[in-house]
């Protein structure tokens, strides 16, 4: 029990310790966006026009980088929210990755036993790892995000868009479909659980790096990349759902 309760304080301290490294970063960025210009031109007394372009350039793109930081800080704050939500959190170890034909299983030591249930979300300190799909006594199997017949429904953290999110094999970014057709989804978004379906709304999936339109012009898709890394991955959490 008090193993169970260090780790799952470890957790929590990392996202800590995640939202104010990220918190700082952005105050310094945005700080410097604001001066540098004005510095620049006080120190140089001619300043030409190409001069004052590069320094505009060099600021569209500071200001690209703090975008981006205050994407993930809001991912990070959702995430830090989650944990409010938790019903008897439920610390396992990632015993063994289990390959079938054409799927890939993670067994874990925990099981009925000690509360977990089916379709129950599974994650490590980095974000979600996949859901609970099988339970027995003393151990429960997981299905992994990348898993080709994993598929959720999943928000946008900055357009509040639902989706469908779905696997396509290990080493492989995941799909989002069915983003409608005139959202403002863009590159550097988080993607979070919706709380729509059977798992708690607002855990930490991954971000956006690719968006384009479907081949029949009526919606948008996206390629998500996940924010863990299941080749790492040893402590999980099971998140049991009301």
């Amino acid at each position: 029990m008090k193993r169970g309760l260090i780790t799952v304080s470890l957790f929590i301290a990392l996202f800590l310790l995640k939202g104010f490294f990220q918190n700082t970063m952005f105050q310094i960025s945005s700080k410097f966006s604001n001066t540098n210009i004005f510095s620049f031109l006080s120190k140089k007394g001619d300043t030409s026009q190409e001069d004052i372009a590069q320094i505009l350039r060099e600021n569209q793109s500071q200001a690209c980088r703090i975008d981006n930081l205050e994407n993930e800080n809001n991912n990070l704050k959702i995430s830090l929210g989650l944990k409010e939500s938790l019903k008897d959190p439920i610390v396992a170890n990632l015993v063994s990755r289990i390959k079938e034909e054409l799927r890939v299983k993670f067994l874990i030591d925990k099981g009925s036993e000690d509360n977990v249930k089916k379709h129950s979300a599974a994650i490590t300190s980095d974000g979600f790892v996949g859901i609970v799909d099988d339970v027995n006594i003393n151990y429960s199997f997981v299905l992994p995000y990348f898993d080709p017949s994993f598929n959720i429904s999943a928000r946008i953290s900055s357009t509040r868009d639902i989706a469908l999110l779905v696997g396509r094999g290990k080493g492989l970014n995941l799909k989002l479909f069915y983003i409608d057709i005139n959202s403002d989804v863009k590159v550097g978004d988080g993607v979070v659980t919706s709380g729509k379906g059977l798992l708690p709304r607002g855990i930490a999936i991954g971000k956006i790096v690719n968006v384009y339109m479907h081949a029949s012009q009526m919606y948008k898709i996206a390629d998500v990349e996940p924010f863990a890394d299941l080749s790492k991955a040893e402590n999980i959490l099971i998140i049991v759902a009301d």
